[in-house]
């Protein structure tokens, strides 16, 4: 905990200094304690790196700002990093539409950057100068900057599930909530053999992995994929050893975030014919007239991006508390056949 605020405290006064709070001078030791209501040794802790970084330069008559280091002053401007391969286009995108309604709504102009590559991550400069007051990274921009650099200063917030260690704050849905919900539905409706299938996983395959044993195991059922392994070989491998399980084949195959032609080519062939599949009405784009697709529906992408707006104030005003991850909570799953005129949608 003793590491967790004097952390938090670095940060304060960074973003004091750069806010231009200070003028020349920082306060004396003892009243920067008796402000954030720590002790002498804490608060020398939070001075220590800001000195070795060159931000505070200790001397006679007290710890006098670097005077090549600009105030930084709010821009009113938030960076969204996306990846340059998103789901779905950019403009129908709900998770950014609606997240840059509720910028605009407190004033915030979004600048979007896309990535295509690691260079971008590579150019210190460009982070450092610091041209805007926050970052929020969307789906998995982040992963592969966290080898990179460390964002200290300014506020920065993640739309993808990390490791608690990571170092940031974190929104996602609750996954494993909603596939124990997704599979209870399924029970319900009378399916027993259960085929989990996602795209060709890598630093995800661990979470899934887990997941979805514990899924197996809680309601009793056969495991198709029961090794990690199995989480990151393609999404093709998968159906064939699923077809030649000693288990038959699933009677439902439980799909996630898969392209619409891998659902396409999994309804047409022979061995599949009585399979049904499940999907998230996200990724369905438009199949046509399929009865045996289910498309349930858990990624409320609008409430998420209002759930990640909030968080990232309050990292800005410094009411976030130390990084952690913060699920959305309360959202049901459903599930319905796929629509075909706009008025058959059942929910359960």
């Amino acid at each position: 905990m003793a590491e967790e605020k004097h952390s938090s405290i670095r940060r304060a006064l960074e973003k004091n200094i750069r806010d231009g709070r200070y003028f020349e001078r920082i306060p004396p030791v003892r009243a920067l304690a008796r402000e954030f209501g720590v002790s002498l040794q804490t608060m020398t802790k939070a001075l220590r790196p800001l000195k070795q970084s060159g931000l505070l330069l200790p001397g006679p008559g007290g710890t006098r700002i670097a005077p090549t280091i600009p105030y930084r002053f709010p821009t009113g401007v938030v960076m969204l990093v996306v990846p340059s391969q998103p789901d779905c286009p950019l403009e129908q995108d709900p998770l950014l539409t609606t997240l840059r309604g509720e910028m605009a709504r407190d004033g915030i102009t979004p600048v979007l950057v896309v990535v295509s590559d690691l260079e971008i991550y590579r150019r210190k400069l460009f982070w450092e100068a610091r041209q805007c007051d926050g970052y929020i990274f969307l789906y998995q921009s982040f992963y592969r900057a966290l080898r990179h650099f460390a964002f200290d200063g300014l506020p920065c917030l993640v739309g993808n599930r990390l490791d608690s260690d990571a170092g940031v704050h974190w929104v996602d849905f609750d996954w494993k909530k909603n596939l124990f919900d997704l599979v209870r539905l399924l029970l319900e409706r009378g399916f027993r053999k259960i085929a989990y299938l996602t795209r060709q996983l890598g630093l995800a395959a661990h979470f899934h992995y887990e997941t979805w044993q514990d899924v197996c195991e809680s309601y009793a059922l056969f495991n198709y994929t029961p090794d990690k392994s199995d989480f990151m070989s393609t999404p093709e491998a998968r159906l064939e050893r699923f077809t030649a399980s000693p288990n038959g084949c699933p009677e439902a195959l439980l799909f996630h975030n898969l392209p619409l032609c891998l659902i396409q080519a999994a309804l047409a062939a022979p061995v599949w014919r009585d399979v049904t599949v499940v999907q998230a009405n996200h990724c369905i784009g438009s199949p046509g007239e399929h009865r045996r697709i289910l498309v349930y529906q858990q990624n409320r992408y609008d409430l998420l991006a209002k759930e990640m707006w909030k968080i990232f104030k309050s990292i800005a005003d410094g009411s976030a508390g130390p990084p952690r991850g913060h699920l959305l909570k309360g959202v049901p799953v459903t599930i319905a056949p796929f629509p075909r005129d706009g008025n058959d949608e059942e929910r359960l």
